[in-house]
């Protein structure tokens, strides 16, 4: 497995990489904003990861580095997302 440092501007691990940097925008507006900006949020982050994996086969872009980023950005947006609804419920 060898990751290349051109695989960081893919299309696909752009968008997983894009899934990540707004994890914390949506922790913060879920907990401080109105409650539109955090569905925006939580539907560009479900966009993002079905547009990863369509481009990622359409273009022919599937790299190790996607292998590796796209589980590992669902991991953290689920995780993250589930921990942060849980602490809100008490």
């Amino acid at each position: 497995m060898k990751i290349k440092p051109k695989d960081f501007l893919l299309l696909p691990n752009l968008l997983s990489l894009s899934r990540i940097i707004l994890m914390p925008f949506f922790i913060y507006f879920f907990y401080t904003g109105p409650f539109v900006i955090t569905l925006i949020l939580i539907i560009l982050i479900i966009l993002s990861d079905i547009l990863d994996g369509y481009t990622s086969r359409k273009l022919h872009q599937v790299s190790d580095l996607g292998k590796i980023l796209d589980p590992v950005a669902d991991k953290i947006c689920l995780g993250v997302g589930m921990f942060i609804i849980l602490l809100k419920a008490d």
